[in-house]
């Protein structure tokens, strides 16, 4: 069982896409997971113990994309003031993230992942679309295969959080495992996912930018105009 733990964005009050993306990529090459949503409500100690109730993890996800709290936790990385929460629990990251590690290979993707690397020594960081790349991933996890096109970087913990340096694995999605069109990409929800009666859902329709700025690093820059409608 693959787990991933994720939230909702607090303007909006419904389900963020992006856990139920993967997810619906990962069933769809066969692989069982359960999303784990609106994490802000429950309590660390009710995720770990839901999880230890359940078949025994694969590798557990954190989505990070809208997980932060919107003040606290602030910290200076290379130059930039960013915020270094894993969750909304704030001073309670730490001893969770821990507790993870103790039960699978913990993987953090999101908007936020490769800022989090300067705080987590997660398994692997996600960077980008990771459609193809968790499946990849998975495979290589569960020795399905014997090759994973990853970046090692060694880091320098910041004062507080580890006391030594560490290496992360970063899979830099769309150079190693691109995703290029979303054409033929849907996502699926299914019973247990727990829809509610009422709810408005996500869709995707389009990903990427209109502009090809020369300084941008964004994916999938210089799309037509007008595809998003």
């Amino acid at each position: 069982m693959i787990y991933l733990i994720s939230d909702f964005p607090m303007n909006a009050g419904s389900r963020a896409l992006g856990a139920y993306r993967i997810a619906t990529a990962l069933r769809q090459a066969g692989y069982a997971v359960d999303v784990i949503d609106f994490s802000c409500v429950w309590s660390p100690g009710e995720v770990l113990a839901y999880i230890d109730k359940g078949p025994k993890p694969t590798w557990i996800g954190f989505s990070t994309t809208f997980s932060a709290p919107k003040a606290g936790g602030r910290q200076a990385t290379e130059t930039l003031d960013i915020n270094d929460n894993l969750t909304r629990w704030g001073k309670s990251d730490r001893s969770f993230f821990d507790e993870v590690k103790k039960r699978a290979p913990v993987i953090i993707g999101g908007a936020r992942s490769t800022r989090l690397k300067f705080f987590y020594d997660a398994d692997y960081f996600l960077a980008g679309y990771g459609d193809t790349a968790v499946i990849e991933l998975t495979k290589y996890i569960t020795g399905e295969t014997d090759s994973l096109n990853f970046v090692e970087e060694e880091i320098k913990p910041l004062s507080g959080y580890f006391d030594k340096n560490y290496t992360v694995k970063t899979i830099n999605c769309q150079e190693a495992y691109p995703v290029d069109t979303v054409d033929n990409i849907v996502t699926e929800f299914l019973p247990e996912d727990f829809i509610q009666q009422g709810e408005v859902l996500p869709i995707e329709i389009s990903r990427g930018c209109i502009f090809k700025c020369s300084f941008c690093a964004f994916p999938l820059n210089g799309k037509a105009k007008n595809d998003y409608i």
